[in-house]
């Protein structure tokens, strides 16, 4: 049975796979489908991590563009949880998944009462990502999986150490994010320039990743204990003399993992994985090299989350993770190839 006119509601925050599926099999129900869109304002109350409105709406009209059912889309901001749905005449379905079938109840019952027909509810199952775990925005954000549900990493892949090939090696040495320029000798002045950027993003400052002796030291002599530090005891692969003056007490937990230079071993790993688990700021000491360790940090770690990280005789970097920096760790990660056995 085709429906003359559908409605559907929702935030379809970092549009993925699920949300696809329920937007084309109501599209597919209807001659028209209109998308009541949380707005800015409502997504707030969700969290502060929600893409913007405008960034959402341009997903799924990207989405309905490549699918063949545009023509038949309206999108329209959302303003209260149920939007115009108790009071569309016009309008003959409601498309949902099974968590939210209560509230399209709770509108047909609203309906009736105001003597409207009720809305056929169209629900549409789940989707299940490549580790068999509900595809969500949830998890998107989280930094665990990507749009097609599947994880960004997993410590079974790093079931032996592996290396970094040398056709790498002028690519990592360019910044993976916004580089802070400041002199080598006064570090503190590149951390204030970019603190101000993490600032604009996050007031709380409590998303940051700092990988490196000076920058963690200097973050620390800002007042800032960022949530996980790397350090090795090094700068620029020789023994930092300073390094013992890094204020250790700072950290809620410490962790020691072993990572030989030009190399990511499991031990890393786990520490990553175990530092990121917990809300408590963690210290990680490195015995070997941490410079490797954004890679495996930028997968495993939330969206908007900040990696900072010293870049030698030039300043600062700050990387926001987002969804483009996982697919570079990634990318990156899957060229790096496992040592030669004697």
């Amino acid at each position: 049975m085709k429906f003359i006119c559908g409605l559907l509601g929702g935030t379809f925050d970092h549009l993925h796979l699920g949300h696809q599926s329920l937007i084309k099999t109501a599209a597919d129900a209807c001659d028209r489908i209109e998308i009541h869109l949380v707005d800015d304002q409502m997504a707030k109350l969700k969290g502060a991590d929600i893409e913007p409105y405008v960034d959402r709406v341009a997903a799924i009209i990207e989405f309905a563009n490549s699918s063949g059912f545009h023509e038949k889309l309206s999108i329209h901001p959302l303003l209260d949880k149920h939007g115009p749905a108790p009071v569309r005449a016009d309008c003959h379905l409601i498309a949902c998944t099974p968590e939210t079938v209560s509230r399209c109840e709770e509108i047909n019952q609203i309906r009736q009462h105001s003597g409207l027909q009720p809305l056929h509810i169209l629900v549409v199952e789940h989707v299940i990502g490549v580790d068999g775990e509900v595809i969500s925005s949830s998890r998107i954000r989280s930094g665990s999986i990507d749009l097609d549900g599947t994880p960004w990493f997993d410590l079974e892949e790093l079931q032996e150490s592996v290396s970094m090939p040398s056709d790498l090696d002028a690519e990592l040495k360019q910044p993976m994010g916004t580089l802070h320029s400041g002199p080598e000798a006064e570090p503190q002045i590149a951390i204030r320039a970019a603190l101000e950027q993490v600032a604009e993003l996050d007031q709380s400052l409590s998303s940051i990743i700092a990988v490196g002796d000076v920058t963690v030291a200097a973050l620390i002599g800002a007042g800032i204990t960022p949530h996980i530090a790397v350090i090795d005891g090094m700068t620029k692969r020789q023994p930092w003399v300073d390094a013992g003056t890094i204020d250790t007490t700072k950290f809620v937990r410490h962790l020691n993992c072993t990572n030989p230079a030009g190399m990511l071993t499991r031990s890393l790993a786990e520490v990553c994985v175990e530092g990121l688990s917990e809300l408590s700021s963690c210290l990680i000491e490195v015995q070997g090299e941490e410079d490797l360790s954004p890679i495996i940090l930028i997968l495993l770690a939330p969206l908007r989350s900040h990696i900072m990280y010293g870049q030698p005789n030039a300043g600062v970097v700050v990387r926001i993770v987002d969804l483009e920096s996982k697919k570079r760790a990634r990318t990156l990660l899957d060229a790096f190839v496992k040592p030669e056995k004697s």
